[in-house]
């Protein structure tokens, strides 16, 4: 086994937090550590410093459902290695009581892990890598499973409560399908879930408390504290007949134990702390390049020059970056800065095997410059109240125009759960900026400016590196785009959209209501939403332009007649556009989305 760390400082740990407990997600947690089992010949490759130290190192804090072994219990809990020429998952390092049965949703887990993987590798250099779930607010947090079966499946499948099995029950699927209708005087509920023309699923459902929004309050001011979540736990004595059909099912089928979220705020404060501080953070999770969590970070790290985050703005597959190629690259030159390591991150990502075509061309990686996320945000500020100050009506109306023109060309990056409310930031100022050059409207007559220099400030100075997969990257031709740059932003396209992403949406809730009390800030919303006016903007923008309220208020009057005949001509606009981006998948040999929605491999 490698030294403890006593020696004088190496020159770089990579510092490896990973943690998964859904049915999709734990078989992925297998085979990411036996990539990180092949690293093992790469590290113990390295000749040992003049101090007997490595150069490199690797920790690792993983939390999975492991098998029973040499009297190990098994069973979910979090286990601590190094990745060196002795690393075996069948001997954990300093496996106690405490260590076993901690949240690795919780901040204190987190700074307990750093400061033990720091004081063992004793670099000068740090990456921390959190490998997990990612929502684009919070890390390791899932939806509901159960949910997830009614959407994808709907009237396909038949539910039957079989927990009696003398009377079993159907089961209406939307309607008693709830934690308050399924369970009432019980804890545990089986039934049996049968998809239309194939065999059936047993399953036994557990309903649990979890404290993950233990310190949280509603949009109404009330706290919500415990919550009761359903776990789907498959019967693994049943012996299942292979069906591509019944298998997709499974991966929606959780088996949580006891994981709950790492907020931005935890990572944030956790990463503050000089004692924890970090060259590279890297996350594998989905949606976490965000303009609001890198704003969150950005007083982390203070003593350091640099401070760089890579993580991907969309959905991405658990097979993650190019962990062998990567850290084979940084062995072999042990002296990289963190801005060469972190871009050939980011290079080499989709240039790894296991990725088939379609997965490749969606990926949209990159990594940014924390250091300017402060600027940027200031930037975006400028932005909001230059529009929000506008007193003329005329010329507001022309510049909200200008707005939704820019805001409905963008398509929206994740998980269809979250309601089309993640864009890419530099997109939309793009297309703002088309907008404005095209049209003869009254605008404030510095905005023109001001959007230019946004837009050169995230192409030149905050993004240091991008991957754009050639189905995420901007499209001239139809007028809706992803337009991946590599950094999304929080702007929802209608008030449903936001009210509809309840877990994720009170995070950028600027105000709540408190019952006698009116509106106060949101205590639990991140930092971007609080001190920055984008979010009072965008919240306007729905007020004004959302799919409930379309054309309401006093920036645009128009009687009904043609209010539902701009309704339908959007509505048409809007399928068309549908149309041909799916007949241009086709011609460019890409899988149409609606043949792969029930057939994709695992994201996170």
């Amino acid at each position: 086994m490698a030294n403890n760390g006593s020696s004088p400082k190496g020159k770089w740990a990579i510092l490896i937090y990973m943690a998964v407990d859904d049915a999709n997600g734990i078989p992925q947690s297998k085979l990411f550590l036996d990539e990180l089992a092949a690293l093992k010949n790469i590290i113990a490759a390295q000749k040992p410093n003049e101090f007997g130290n490595r150069d490199v190192r690797i920790c690792l804090q993983a939390y999975t459902n492991w098998a029973p072994k040499n009297g190990d219990p098994g069973g979910f809990g979090s286990r601590r290695f190094e990745i060196d020429e002795n690393f075996s998952l069948e001997y954990p390092l300093d496996v106690k009581d405490d260590t076993l049965k901690i949240s690795m949703g919780s901040k204190d887990a987190l700074a307990g892990f750093i400061k033990w993987g720091k004081e063992r590798c004793n670099a000068a250099q740090n990456l921390l890598f959190l490998w997990g779930h990612g929502s684009g607010s919070s890390m390791f947090s899932l939806e509901d499973s159960y949910q997830r079966i009614i959407d994808l499946y709907g009237n396909d499948l038949t539910v039957t409560d079989i927990t009696d099995l003398a009377s079993p029950r159907r089961i209406i699927l939307k309607e008693e399908l709830k934690k308050e209708n399924l369970f009432k005087d019980r804890n545990k509920v089986r039934i049996r879930l049968t998809l239309r023309g194939t065999t059936s699923i047993d399953i036994t459902i557990f309903k649990r408390k979890t404290d993950f929004y233990k310190d949280l309050k509603d949009r109404d001011g009330s706290k919500i504290g415990s919550m009761e979540l359903m776990d789907l736990l498959p019967n693994r004595n049943d012996l299942q007949p292979l069906n591509p059909q019944v298998e997709r099912l499974k991966k929606y089928l959780s088996s949580r134990s006891n994981l709950d979220g790492l907020f931005e705020q935890e990572i944030r404060d956790c990463l503050k702390k000089k004692e924890n501080d970090v060259d590279i953070l890297l996350i594998m999770g989905c949606c976490m390049q965000m303009v609001e969590f890198g704003y969150e970070l950005r007083k982390s790290n203070g003593t350091k020059k640099s401070f760089y985050y890579i993580a991907s703005e969309e959905l991405i597959y658990f097979d993650g970056y190019n962990y062998k190629d990567s850290f084979k690259a940084l062995v072999e030159n042990c002296s990289m800065a963190p801005a060469e390591l972190a871009k050939r991150i980011v290079l080499d990502a989709p240039v790894k095997n296991t990725y088939n075509e379609y997965e490749r061309q969606s990926l949209a990686i990159s990594c940014v410059d924390l250091k300017k996320s402060g600027k940027l945000a200031e930037h975006l500020g400028k932005f909001a109240d230059m529009v929000l100050d506008i007193k003329d009506e005329s010329m507001k109306k022309d510049v909200w125009e200008m707005m939704k023109t820019a805001r409905k060309q963008c398509r929206h990056f994740g998980e269809d759960d979250y309601m089309y409310s993640f864009i890419d930031v530099t997109w939309f100022f793009i297309k703002l900026q088309e907008v404005i050059a095209k049209n003869n409207i009254k605008h404030p007559k510095e905005l023109p400016g001001l959007v230019e220099t946004i837009i050169k400030f995230l192409k030149d100075e905050y993004i240091i590196q991008s991957w754009i997969g050639a189905g995420r990257i901007p499209s001239l031709n139809y007028l809706l785009s992803y337009g991946g740059h590599g950094v999304g932003i929080y702007f929802p396209d209608s008030e449903e959209a936001h009210k509809n992403n309840k877990n994720l949406g009170i995070f950028f809730d600027r105000e709540i209501s408190e019952k006698g009390k009116g509106k106060k800030r949101n205590p639990v919303a991140n930092e971007f939403t609080k001190d920055i006016s984008w979010n009072k903007l965008i919240f306007e923008y729905m007020k004004y332009y959302g799919e409930k309220s379309n054309y309401k208020g006093s920036l645009v009057t128009t009687d009904d007649e043609k209010k539902q005949l701009l309704e339908e001509r959007g509505a048409f606009i809007h399928e068309l556009t549908t149309a041909l981006l799916e007949k241009d998948r086709i011609i460019t040999d890409v899988i149409p989305e609606f043949l792969l929605k029930n057939s994709t491999p695992g994201t996170n």
